[in-house]
């Protein structure tokens, strides 16, 4: 019986022999927009610079679900020169939430919130983990805090899907109409809450 070794060094050597001995595999270069992240040594970015750099990073992320932008992303947050800051903390709290630790995210956020409860992404990502986690009460209530923010329709959507999660299906046909209804109506919504 081949050990491991000796069938991957055939399969080197197979390989090899079927590119010829000038022969050798293409080589091809990143197009210019997948490039993510350049290391800029002639200033050092103020915090809102760099925190624009982390949600350029995070957004990579969640398009192409390259999870090393978001290793970048912590990256320059850890090198900044507050770290704790309340964006800092709700933009770790979202790379936590990208990297599946739900818990560690809700920590951040709930840090984030005591010292800014109104702060709108806090709030958002705050609902998302809350249902991720199956803590439907928690994604209720920051749910309903949206709409105070004036995000109406956003409100209107995350109500109707947590109407639908639980498990009734007259309750998750309601849902759907009304998220239909609520979407037809939506002329005065941000952009933001139209693409949500």
């Amino acid at each position: 019986m081949p050990t491991a070794r000796a069938i991957a060094l055939a399969a080197g050597v197979a390989l090899s022999s079927s590119l010829g001995a000038t022969e050798a595999p293409p080589v091809t270069t990143p197009e210019q927009n997948a490039v993510v992240w350049h290391r800029q040594n002639h200033h050092t970015p103020s915090h809102s610079d760099r925190y624009e750099d982390v949600r350029r990073l995070i957004d990579h992320s969640r398009r192409e679900g390259d999870l090393r932008a978001l290793g970048r992303a912590q990256a320059l947050l850890d090198n900044t020169s507050s770290p704790h800051t309340v964006e800092a903390t709700v933009l770790r709290a979202i790379i936590a939430q990208r990297n599946h630790d739900f818990e560690g995210a809700t920590t951040l956020i709930l840090d984030a919130l005591a010292r800014q409860p109104m702060h709108a992404q806090a709030i958002f990502t705050l609902y998302n983990v809350a249902l991720v986690r199956g803590d439907t009460a928690l994604a209720r209530s920051a749910c309903g805090q949206l709409r105070a923010l004036g995000f109406a329709l956003i409100e209107r959507s995350c109500h109707y899907n947590l109407m639908a999660l639980n498990g009734d299906a007259s309750a998750a046909r309601l849902a759907f109409k009304g998220l239909q209804h609520a979407l037809g109506n939506s002329t005065g919504a941000q952009p933001v809450e139209q693409a949500w």
